[in-house]
């Protein structure tokens, strides 16, 4: 007794999948713009890389 696979994903895969896919496009240039960032903005830059940590453990977990 074979069952037949799902004719499409669920809402909540596709809600997961495309959730992960803007947290990637989001986190990628924000990892780019901090490390572009100059020293005498300190403040900035480290509340970038918190929000990019966040982001980066978010997706990989």
């Amino acid at each position: 007794m074979a069952v037949e696979p799902p004719a499409s994903w669920s809402r909540a895969q596709r809600r997961l999948h495309w959730t992960t896919a803007a947290l990637v496009v989001i986190a990628a240039p924000m990892g780019v713009v901090m490390a572009a960032l100059p020293f005498r903005q300190l403040l900035l830059k480290f509340l970038l890389y918190q929000l990019h940590k966040t982001i980066g453990i978010t997706v990989f977990l």
